[in-house]
C-alpha cells in the first residue's frame, strides 16, 4: 500500500474514533470498554508519523474522561508521555498533555513526578500569560501535595488557584478546588472550615449537574461529618453519594464509597455492616485493577474487622497483605495505620518483639507528618499502646 493511502486510512480512523468518543458522556464510558484496545493502538498508530500525530493528541486528551473513570492509566501514561516527546513548549498542546500527565502520575501515586509535571505545566501558563492555565496548573498542584501530605503547600496552591477561578467566573473549577481545600483543612483538623468549603463544594456541583463530582464533594463531606462526630449525617452525605453513583460507570469512585462507609460503620462498632460494604468494595472492578491504595484500604478494612471479632488469624493474613500493598502504594501515614492494627493484632497473642517491632516502624512511618491529625492521632494511640505491651510484659515476669 503507498505510504498516502496508509496515512489517509490512519488519519479517516482517528477521526472515527474521535466522533464515537465525542459523542460518549460521562454516564456512558462503560459502552467504550470493549473498544479500549483500539483506541489504543489508534493513538500509537497516529503518534507515529508526523502528518497524523495532531489528530492522535487530540484524540488522546480527549479520551482522559474515559480513561481516568475506567482505570486505564497505566497505558495512557505510555500514550501522554510519547506525544509530550513529539511536542514543542510553543505548541498550545503541550500545556494540556502535561496537565493530563501529572493527573494520571498522581492517580497512579507517582507523586513526585506529578509535582514536577505540574510545575512544568505551570511554568507553561506562565510564559503564555494565560492565566487560566496558570489556576488549573496551581489546582493540580494543591491535590499532588495534598496527597503527599504536605498540607501548607497544598493549601497555598488550592487558595491561588481558587482566587483565580473565582477571578475568571470559572465556576466548576471553583467547585473542584474548594472540595480539595475542604479536604486540606479536615486532614489539618479545621472541621468547621472543612464543613463550610465542603458544602459550597456540593452546591457547586449540584448546579453543575455533574454526577461524579458531586458525589466525591459528598464524599469528602460524609468524612469531615464523620470526623466531627455526626454519624447520621455523614452516612446519609455517604448513602447519596452512592445513590449519585449508581448509574454512573466511575467504578472506582463506587468502591471508594464504599470503603468509607464501612470505616463509619467500623467506627459504630457495627461490625456485620463493617464487612458488608467492604465486601462490596472488594468488586470484581477493584480485583481485577491495579488500584493498590484501594485494594490496601479493603484489606485493611477486612483485618482491623476480624480484629474486633476476635478473628485473629485472618486479621493477621489481611493486615500482613495491606502492608505489602501499602509499601507499593507509598502512603507512609497509611501504612503506619496497618502496621500499628498488625501490632495490636500480634500483641494479643503474645507476640511481643514482633509487635513490638512493628510499632516502632509505625512511629518511625509517621514522624514527618506533624501537620496531619490522622498522623498525630496514630502517633499517640501506638505510642501507648508499645508502651502499655511493654509494661504488662514486664509486669509478667515480675520486673
Amino acid at each position: 500500500m503507498p505510504i498516502q493511502s496508509f496515512l489517509d486510512d490512519v488519519a479517516t480512523n482517528l477521526a472515527y474514533w474521535q466522533g464515537v468518543a465525542g459523542c460518549v458522556g460521562d454516564r456512558e464510558f462503560g459502552r467504550l470498554d470493549h473498544e479500549w484496545h483500539n483506541l489504543f493502538r489508534a493513538a500509537q498508530v497516529g503518534l507515529a508519523f508526523p502528518p497524523t500525530r495532531p489528530a492522535a493528541i487530540e484524540l488522546t486528551l480527549q479520551l482522559f474522561g474515559f480513561v481516568e473513570r475506567r482505570g486505564y492509566w497505566q497505558e495512557w501514561i505510555f500514550t501522554l508521555e510519547q506525544c509530550l516527546a513529539n511536542c514543542s513548549n510553543e505548541q498550545p498542546a503541550k500545556f494540556y498533555l502535561l496537565n493530563r500527565l501529572g493527573q494520571l502520575y498522581r492517580l497512579n501515586r507517582q507523586l513526585a513526578a506529578a509535582i514536577t509535571t505540574h510545575e512544568a505545566a505551570a511554568i507553561i501558563a506562565q510564559s503564555r500569560n494565560d492565566h487560566l492555565a496558570l489556576s488549573q496548573a496551581y489546582f493540580n498542584l494543591s491535590e499532588d501535595y495534598r496527597l503527599d501530605r504536605q498540607l501548607t503547600q497544598a493549601e497555598t496552591y488550592g487558595l491561588s488557584a481558587l482566587e483565580g477561578f473565582i477571578s475568571q467566573g470559572e465556576a466548576r473549577w471553583k467547585a473542584a478546588t474548594l472540595n480539595t481545600l475542604g479536604v486540606i483543612a479536615q486532614w489539618q483538623g479545621k472541621l468547621a472550615l472543612a464543613e463550610e468549603r465542603l458544602r459550597e463544594a456540593v452546591a457547586g456541583w449540584r448546579e453543575a449537574n455533574q454526577p461524579t463530582e458531586l458525589a466525591r464533594a459528598l464524599g469528602n463531606l460524609a468524612a469531615t461529618l464523620r470526623a466531627a462526630g455526626e454519624m447520621d449525617a455523614a452516612r446519609q452525605s455517604y448513602l447519596e453519594a452512592a445513590g449519585v453513583l449508581a448509574p454512573t460507570s466511575s467504578e472506582l469512585d463506587k468502591v471508594m464509597v464504599e470503603i468509607s462507609l464501612g470505616g463509619l460503620y467500623f467506627d459504630l462498632g457495627q461490625w456485620s455492616e463493617a464487612e458488608a460494604a467492604f465486601r462490596r468494595a472488594n468488586s470484581p472492578y477493584l480485583k481485577q485493577s491495579s488500584h493498590v491504595y484501594y485494594q490496601a484500604m479493603v484489606a485493611h478494612g477486612f483485618g482491623h474487622v476480624r480484629l474486633r471479632q476476635g478473628r485473629n488469624e485472618e486479621a493477621e493474613a489481611y493486615l500482613r497483605a495491606s502492608v505489602s500493598l501499602w509499601r507499593k502504594a507509598d502512603d507512609q501515614v497509611m501504612l503506619a495505620n496497618t502496621l500499628g492494627t498488625l501490632a495490636e493484632t500480634l500483641a494479643a497473642r503474645q507476640d511481643i518483639d514482633e509487635a513490638t517491632a512493628l510499632y516502632d516502624e509505625a512511629l518511625a512511618c509517621l514522624i514527618n507528618y506533624t501537620e496531619d491529625t490522622l498522623a498525630r492521632r496514630l502517633w499517640g494511640d501506638f505510642s501507648a499502646q508499645r508502651e502499655a505491651i511493654l509494661a504488662r510484659n514486664r509486669a509478667s515476669m515480675g520486673e
